[in-house]
C-alpha cells in the first residue's frame, strides 16, 4: 500500500506540473497574439478597432496638442487607430510596430494617408528606431509600455528622434489593484510603474519638463520635452 500510495502521489504531482506548464504556455501564447505581439486573425480582430483604447488616445492627443504640418511618430502603433486620429489634425505621420500583422493592419486602416505619402509605417524594434535624429516634432507610445523589456532605452530612442523642443507622451495603465483584476490574464505579464518611477525613467532618457501622473484609476500619463 505504501508503494502504491507514493506512485499515485507521484502521478498526481507530475500531472499537475504538466498542466501548469501547458497553462503557462497557453497564457503566454494568448498574451502574445492579443497584446504583446498581436498576430493572426485574433490579433487583427483585437486591433482593427480597439474601442477600449480610445480614452487613452484622447488623453494622449490632448497632451501633445498636435498642429498641422508637424511630424508625428507612434511607437508600437498596433492597428494604427491612434495614427488615424492624429492624421486628422493635419500632421505628417509615421508608425512602428514589431508585429508584421500590425504593420499591415495599420496600412489598411490608413490606406489613403499611405497612398498620399502622409504616413510611413515600418516594422522594427522600439529600442532602435529606423529614423534619423531630430526627425519628429511629437512622439507617442500608447498602451504598450507595460510589455517593453527596456522602457528607458525606448524613451532614449524617442528623445533621439525628436527635434529640440519636441514633445513625448506615453500613456499606460496605472499601478492599481483594479487594473490587475480587469486585465486578467494579461496582468501577470505586465510591468506597471508608480508615477515617480515613470518620471525617473523619462529623466534618465534625457527628457526635460517631465511630468508623470494618473488622471484616474485606469490611466497613467508620462510627458517630457527634448531640451
Amino acid at each position: 500500500m505504501g508503494i502504491q500510495h507514493y506512485l499515485v502521489g507521484g502521478v498526481v504531482v507530475a500531472a499537475c506540473v504538466l498542466l501548469l506548464i501547458n497553462f503557462n504556455k497557453w497564457r503566454n501564447r494568448f498574451v502574445d497574439i492579443t497584446a504583446r505581439k498581436p498576430s493572426g486573425a485574433t490579433g487583427r480582430r483585437f486591433y482593427r478597432d480597439p474601442k477600449s483604447h480610445y480614452r487613452s488616445f484622447e488623453l494622449l492627443l490632448d497632451k501633445l496638442h498636435l498642429t498641422p504640418g508637424e511630424h508625428f511618430l507612434d511607437i508600437c502603433c498596433g492597428g494604427g487607430k491612434l495614427l488615424e486620429q492624429a492624421l486628422k489634425t493635419g500632421v505628417q505621420a509615421a508608425g512602428l510596430d514589431h508585429s508584421p500583422d500590425m504593420v499591415a493592419l495599420t496600412q489598411e486602416n490608413n490606406l489613403l494617408a499611405v497612398e498620399k505619402n502622409r504616413l510611413d509605417v515600418q516594422q522594427g524594434d522600439a529600442c532602435a528606431l529606423p529614423w534619423r535624429e531630430a526627425t519628429f516634432d511629437a512622439v507617442a507610445n500608447a498602451n504598450a509600455l507595460f510589455f517593453l523589456p527596456d522602457p528607458v532605452q525606448v524613451f532614449r530612442e524617442a528623445c533621439r528622434v525628436l527635434k529640440p523642443g519636441g514633445r513625448f507622451t506615453v500613456v499606460t495603465a496605472v499601478k492599481h489593484k483594479l487594473v490587475n483584476v480587469l486585465f486578467l490574464p494579461w496582468s501577470s505579464s505586465m510591468s506597471l510603474y508608480t508615477d515617480d518611477q515613470l518620471a525617473d525613467m523619462l529623466r534618465k532618457a534625457g527628457f526635460k519638463q517631465v511630468q508623470a501622473y494618473s488622471p484616474d484609476r485606469m490611466h497613467q500619463i508620462g510627458y517630457g520635452e527634448k531640451g
